[in-house]
């Protein structure tokens, strides 16, 4: 089953995936985000290609769609973006916010030639405040991403108690 990353479920049924792929090729997410890195790129460019690959949601994902406004990403060590999109119209503006962060990983890792090993959680956390500082530079802050509220300061703390206090 592809519950990896959120991406479409494939218990689900084969209309329901024909469904998304129609509204997918519809609203040309793909086109947009290749739009929006080539503007991204030729503002702060990079040594590296940029590459991305994007994926249709898992429509019972409720965690992405509720929390992070139906759109997750990551961008890897090897200059690859992955995207996985819920197919609807209202998302447009959170791929916007989300393709910036996304760009800003790249550049950053391109420019200081960052690598995986050795990675801290501190390190972790810098980078994505950086990244999203970059969107609210560039964008404005009602791009900033929907994750800096996915959780309480209750359940925040609690994970941190739970699982980072004695690393």
């Amino acid at each position: 089953m592809m519950m990896f990353f959120g991406m479409f479920n494939l218990n689900n049924d084969i209309a329901s995936l024909e469904e998304q792929l129609t509204n997918m090729r519809l609203l040309d997410f793909e086109n947009f985000i290749k739009e929006e890195l080539e503007l991204l790129h030729k503002e702060y460019p990079s040594n590296r290609t940029v590459d991305f690959e994007l994926f249709i949601l898992d429509e019972n994902d409720d965690f992405v769609i509720s929390k992070l406004n139906g759109v997750s990403a990551f961008t890897d060590w090897n200059e690859k973006m992955c995207f996985a999109i819920l197919p609807e119209e209202n998302v447009r503006s959170t791929i916007k916010s989300v393709v910036t962060h996304e760009y800003h990983h790249h550049w950053r890792i391109s420019a200081l030639g960052l690598k995986e090993d050795g990675e801290t959680l501190l390190d972790r956390m810098v980078l994505e405040g950086l990244a999203e500082h970059f969107v609210k530079t560039r964008l404005g802050h009602q791009y900033l991403g929907p994750y800096k509220d996915a959780l309480s300061e209750t359940q925040a703390k609690t994970i941190w108690e739970s699982t980072y206090r004695n690393i």
